[in-house]
């Protein structure tokens, strides 16, 4: 089933933002809990998502989730379906509840892949499988000596985080940001597989959710090994400038922050550096900020590598949306 025929069964009110990526399964475990009620959602949320899906604070799977999840599969069957991650939720007449799950067909040799799984609880509390998504991205999960294998949590620690922020520092186009830990490897040194939500650095960009596959080598090095994409974003490029948005030329980068980071401080370095802000880019920390003057090539390589010096600064590449939309051109 295409993203776009989940949007239509939860109505056409969840935004691309939340439509974003599936796990595995495995059988769903009865749980003794105490009766499930639906927590409301903050002004906050209703505010920021507008109707759409609100993402969790928290993606660890709760008893009150598990409990949600296991009613739901009761009598599901033909595949193992385990839930990884609960991603968020979305108020329509009731409640649409979002997992990333393993999913795995009961036959002889068959491979475990991630899946979308959307459960509505209606106003009633009656629970159903309202979709599930294959993504066709493999888990890798095999318990081996050597492997990928389940974490005993799939919070984000320090180590984590700040070796996903070194792996990826420079990398611009799109912004990702670490929501669990799905999986790790150990090998010589840390493989660890980041479960994230991207969305394109410029105006306009939909998010989806991205699995970002790292390495941490035994002296704290690391380093970059792939991304799959769990969802269509269906991001559209403009070609033309939107007059909406500052102009785009060589003398603009864009600086994504880390996060926790206050604009202020930001501000700060932009003055530093002789910077203006010329637009921010609010929901996702990143800012597109610009010289006074055009530069060579050689001046802004050296501006880039003095901005990524920062500990503040999570990533700094050359203005995407020009050098990619208007300078080469591309095919849509």
């Amino acid at each position: 089933m295409s993203i776009k025929k989940m949007l239509r069964s939860v109505f056409a009110l969840a935004l691309s933002a939340a439509l974003m990526f599936g796990t595995q399964a495995g059988p769903a475990f009865a749980s003794e809990t105490k009766e499930y009620k639906e927590a409301p959602i903050s002004m906050e949320e209703e505010f920021v998502l507008a109707g759409g899906f609100s993402n969790a604070k928290s993606p660890v799977i709760t008893k009150a989730r598990m409990k949600l999840f296991n009613k739901a599969f009761r009598k599901f069957t033909g595949s193992t379906v385990v839930p990884v991650a609960y991603l968020g939720k979305q108020v329509v007449a009731g409640v649409n509840h979002l997992y990333l799950c393993r999913s795995k067909a009961v036959v002889p040799g068959a491979t475990e892949y991630y899946c979308l799984v959307t459960i509505y609880k209606d106003l009633k509390g009656k629970v159903s499988i309202l979709d599930m998504i294959d993504t066709e991205v493999e888990t890798m999960i095999s318990g081996e000596d050597g492997g990928w294998f389940m974490p005993k949590s799939i919070k984000l620690t320090k180590t984590v985080k700040k070796a996903f922020n070194k792996a990826l520092r420079g990398l611009n186009g799109v912004s990702y940001k670490p929501v669990a830990l799905i999986s790790k490897q150990i090998t010589e040194g840390t493989g660890y597989s980041v479960l994230c939500r991207s969305k394109g650095v410029f105006p306009g960009a939909t998010s989806g959710y991205s699995i970002v596959i790292i390495n941490r080598d035994l002296d704290g090095k690391a380093e970059l090994r792939d991304i799959m994409k769990l969802s269509d974003n269906e991001a559209s490029f403009p070609l033309e400038p939107d007059p909406y948005y500052p102009d785009h030329s060589m003398n603009t980068v864009i600086v994504t922050a880390a996060e926790g980071v206050a604009k202020e401080r930001m501000e700060e370095i932009f003055t530093e550096n002789s910077l203006t802000i010329r637009y921010d880019y609010d929901f996702i920390n990143a800012y597109a900020v610009s010289l006074a003057e055009d530069v060579d090539e050689a001046t802004l390589t050296a501006l880039i590598e003095k901005l990524e010096s920062y500990d503040e600064i999570l990533t700094v590449g050359r203005d995407w949306y020009y050098h990619t939309c208007l300078v080469n051109d591309p095919v849509i």
